[in-house]
């Protein structure tokens, strides 16, 4: 089977434009997958389910429209359950994936995996959030909120998160080792690894510690990432190695920011909508971000009209 396109992007936050530019890059690009990476809706789950019913099932036939075999959606800290349950209901259940669900095979010895929470933030505890670590930083923890609200249909109840370890990303993470091919997965979490230039949020870190330990554990070919939208508070970078993966958050922004690869070649082919070609030209690092190394990006060239060449 000829290689795949993919088509990847996240914090759509149920903006309107945004789906509408989705919809003509998967023109333009032509993938075979679409992945969606995370706080996909806004608003309360009302609002969300109303726009899973609306806005985002039209989007769903038209990327069908547009050639796309299927689309792959994980939640992000800003989605509700309740907006994901009831895509499971979809008319589109044929071609919509729930990435974080199950292992998804694609071809030739490719899969994906998903992983959905992120961790406790200064905010309300929502749906996908949990503490990061088995053994928390002592700040992480004070400053993070453990308790919020969760989603049960289309109403919301009180909820806790444990600080003790027992349920933390970590220990979920630990689990789909597994499930992990070196080389040749590719490992969707809405949260990037912490200390790289990818989860830098006004000046600190906002990622996951269990999820770079992840990467550097199992060692992905490429991990795709969002939850720290603002590209342009981090130079514009959109891609580094962690250990032996490529870590790639595409920020977002007025336009719409997304990266396309071919998953059987997906390092060698990535490229930003908007920043372009990713390269391995190394320049130096910023100091105390991230690895010894980082990579730059080069002007967009075009995607051709030929997919899975």
């Amino acid at each position: 089977m000829p290689s795949q396109r993919v088509l990847f992007t996240s914090d759509l936050h149920g903006r309107d434009e945004l789906y509408s530019e989705l919809v003509l890059c998967a023109r333009e690009v032509r993938p075979h997958v679409v992945l969606l990476g995370g706080d996909l809706f806004a608003g309360d789950p009302r609002e969300q389910m109303q726009f899973v019913r609306g806005p985002f099932d039209a989007t769903l036939t038209e990327l069908q429209q547009a050639g796309v075999d299927s689309v792959g959606v994980l939640p992000g800290n800003d989605d509700w359950n309740a907006a994901h349950e009831l895509l499971r209901q979809s008319d589109h259940s044929d071609a919509l994936r729930m990435i974080s669900d199950a292992p998804w095979e694609l071809a030739r010895g490719v899969n994906i995996v998903g992983y959905a929470y992120t961790p406790l933030t200064p905010f309300s505890v929502k749906d996908f959030e949990k503490l990061d670590h088995y053994r928390p930083d002592k700040r992480e923890v004070l400053e993070a909120q453990a308790i919020g609200v969760a989603s049960e249909g289309n109403e919301v109840a009180d909820v806790s998160r444990s600080l003790d370890g027992s349920d933390s990303i970590e220990r979920d993470l630990l689990a789909l080792d597994p499930y992990i091919r070196p080389g040749r997965s590719i490992f969707v979490s809405h949260c990037p690894p912490r200390s790289t230039r990818l989860d830098m949020a006004y000046g600190r870190h906002a990622g996951s510690q269990a999820v770079r330990e992840f990467l550097e554990r199992t060692r992905p070919a490429l991990s795709l990432h969002g939850h720290v939208p603002s590209i342009d508070l981090r130079g514009g970078v959109f891609a580094e190695r962690v250990g032996a993966t490529l870590a790639v958050n595409p920020g977002q922004g007025a336009s719409l920011h997304a990266v396309y690869f071919e998953a059987q070649n997906a390092v060698e082919t990535l490229e930003h909508t908007i920043l372009g070609r990713w390269t391995t030209l190394e320049t130096p690092a910023a100091a105390g971000v991230g690895s010894e190394t980082t990579e730059r990006s080069l002007p967009r060239t075009s995607p051709g009209n030929d997919r899975g060449a």
